[in-house]
């Protein structure tokens, strides 16, 4: 399911890998890093172990450009959106317009400035789309994993690296079986934030790279 939003912003159509590079989070810095650690692992550790070690920086430092450029969006009160479906491809970002009469100066004046610093060309007015994924609104999804029982189940297993048991989850957080079938699935209250299968539970793998940490 998808919405039609009102965008105020630059007309760039971008995918995420290459809006992180316009934006400059995939600068010199970050890739000296790399670097570095393979000097360091290479005189340390045996030839057979840094392939591995060093797929795992490369990935780390992926996910770590990617949560960069939602904090920086969201840091600036812009998103981004799709132009068709959930089409990663096809990709603006800017500022969702609520209702177009109450759009502020100030609201304008910030989005200007953005695409100012960043030489993304004049911002105007265009549609877009945002949506959900699995019932999950991505709209809300950052206030869900911030703020009440929700969020706090959420956040303790955004931090786990696999399935844990239904009572481990439970004995940590603390929450009542309604807060768990609030979250259990495509037509929940929640939409499928988490998946239960076997009396084990995850958090669903398709909104973990939607949320800020």
């Amino acid at each position: 399911m998808i919405d039609p939003v009102l965008m105020y912003g630059p007309t760039i159509t971008l995918n995420f890998d290459q809006w992180m590079a316009k934006l400059h989070l995939d600068d010199a810095t970050k890739k000296q890093i790399i670097k570095n650690s393979k000097n360091i692992i290479s005189k340390s550790l045996p030839v057979e172990m840094i392939d591995e070690i060093l797929k795992y920086l490369k990935n780390s430092e992926k996910g770590n450009k990617y949560n960069d450029f939602l904090k920086l969006l969201v840091n600036n009160n812009l998103r981004y959106v799709f132009l068709n479906d959930y089409d990663h491809d096809n990709c603006r970002i800017g500022f969702i317009v609520e209702n177009y009469e109450d759009f502020s100066k100030t609201d304008k004046e910030n989005v200007d400035n953005f695409c100012k610093k960043y030489k993304l060309g004049k911002p105007t007015f265009y549609g877009g789309f945002t949506g959900d994924i699995d019932g999950v609104k991505l709209r809300e999804l950052q206030h869900l994993y911030e703020t009440g029982y929700t969020g706090q189940m959420l956040r303790y297993l955004y931090d786990q690296k696999q399935q844990i048991p239904i009572e481990e989850f439970k004995n940590h957080v603390r929450f009542t079986d309604r807060y768990l079938s609030d979250g259990n699935g495509t037509l929940a209250l929640n939409g499928k934030l988490w998946i239960i299968k076997n009396n084990m539970v995850k958090i669903n793998d398709k909104i973990r790279k939607f949320i800020i940490v």
